[in-house]
């Protein structure tokens, strides 16, 4: 009977299409296991072996801590116990490498330091080859912390239940980590830091690329003004330098129902970008009221912003933005031009003829800016456009995502359900809390080899 309930309840959710057909195929396994109609060897079965899942569904797990930036904050949280100290700021680092390796991806954990350790160095005046070399160490030495710290972990305990049945607990091989993490640390700090070669590295890779500052407004459309049920188009706002990024309707404020050309005006709030001495008059003309609101008003699930350059090989090159095309061809929306040692104004952005090697600043949907960034060659992401997405859309989810992880260990830990099982509740949490933002980006995180 209760199969025959989860299966009605995956028969609804598959016609509705609230949530994605592998979601809900998912979600429907996993009841099958907590409700004992099947037995985790049984909901497995299908896939040869159930550490590969499990390999699988930390991927994901590692993904949700990494795109909140749940991770990085934890990173660079324990930065100010260094206090100045170049010594203090090397046990503190390794020790804070160590700990997230053991939970995570050595290679994601390695990546998420590095513009920390890059800006902690240059912050004290000393080379950052004296902990970048470590830091990639000290992260295998994690590995050895706890039975998910690395693959073979899992794979060396999965081998030794199924020869002799004898396990391995969450925290068996943290006596042996922590001695390689002693020797490790005695080392470098004895005979390894002066092996290493002296040099500086980039400012450029210490951090992401930063979003240069942008002036956006909210208009507040009443019920009954004459702009509702008119075309963006009709408007004609684009002379005067203002770009109407999208929507946020009555009723859906929590969606931003992002500008095209043919958009159709609604009730609610409008998200304009426009200069500082336009948006007064713009708002007095047309008879509304308006805020200036945060630029992290403008991301979303469904879109956000990303900056582009101009390739030398972009057919954009010697045009203007309004023969680009790139709002109705593209759904892009253009809030700033950037070009080295020139200023833009704001109103004359559509008359502006395109060189190589300017910046444009596009909001649009994710799928656009996407598609823009990846099959076309007009321009080319500063950052991967993927990247920045799942950064905008995840980051507001950390908390969700440290809750996740913390029950994920609990469970490990006390073994209070099958380890595969446990984390594959923890993978599908992120997803659904959008500490992952969704299913494609899930497996795009995992390492299929």
């Amino acid at each position: 009977m209760i199969t025959l309930i989860i299966l009605a309840i995956m028969i609804v959710y598959f016609i509705g299409g609230w949530l994605r057909a592998d979601l809900v195929a998912l979600l429907g396994l996993l009841a099958l296991v907590l409700t004992n109609q099947l037995t985790p060897v049984e909901a497995m079965a299908g896939f040869s072996n159930p550490v590969v899942l499990m390999i699988a569904g930390l991927f994901i797990v590692g993904a949700g801590l990494f795109h909140t930036g749940l991770a990085e904050r934890v990173g660079a949280g324990m930065i100010p116990y260094a206090k100045g100290s170049e010594v203090r700021l090397f046990f503190v680092l390794m020790v804070t490498v160590t700990f997230l390796s053991s939970l995570m991806s050595n290679t994601g954990t390695v990546a998420l330091l590095i513009p920390v350790v890059l800006a902690m160095s240059r912050q004290l005046g000393t080379s950052p080859a004296k902990l970048l070399m470590p830091l990639a160490f000290f992260s295998s030495i994690g590995g050895t912390m706890t039975i998910i710290g690395t693959p073979p972990n899992l794979v060396a305990a999965e081998v030794l239940r199924s020869a002799g049945g004898q396990t391995i607990g969450f925290f068996s091989l943290l006596p042996v980590g922590l001695v390689a993490a002693a020797v490790g640390l005695l080392y470098f700090y004895v005979i390894g830091n002066r092996l290493l070669d002296v040099g500086d590295v980039p400012e450029s890779v210490a951090s992401h690329p930063m979003m240069p500052p942008l002036s956006v407004y909210a208009f507040h459309v009443q019920k009954g003004h004459p702009l509702i049920g008119r075309e963006l188009r009709e408007t004609l706002w684009s002379r005067h330098g203002l770009t109407v990024l999208g929507e946020r309707r009555k009723g859906l404020a929590h969606r931003l129902h992002t500008a095209r050309a043919d958009t159709v005006l609604h009730e609610g709030r409008l998200l304009v970008s426009v200069a500082e001495e336009d948006v007064h008059r713009i708002a007095r003309q047309e008879g509304l009221r308006y805020e200036h609101v945060s630029p992290r008003d403008v991301y979303g699930k469904e879109a956000g912003v990303v900056v582009f350059t101009i390739p030398a090989d972009s057919p954009l090159i010697g045009r203007c933005l309004k023969e680009s095309r790139l709002r109705n061809r593209y759904g892009l929306n253009v809030l700033r031009v950037i070009r080295p040692n020139e200023e833009m104004a704001m109103t004359k952005l559509k008359d502006v003829r395109l060189e190589q090697g300017d910046m444009l600043v596009a909001q649009g949907e994710w799928g656009d800016l996407e598609k823009v960034g990846d099959e076309t060659h007009l321009l080319l992401a500063n950052e991967r456009v993927t990247d920045v997405a799942n950064r905008a859309v995840s980051e507001r989810h950390q908390l969700a995502a440290g809750i996740i992880m913390a029950a994920m260990v609990a469970l490990l830990v006390f073994e209070w359900i099958d380890p595969t099982v446990a984390v594959w509740l923890a993978a599908l949490a992120m997803v659904l809390t959008v500490a992952v933002r969704h299913m494609d980006v899930a497996y795009q995180s995992i390492q299929w080899s």
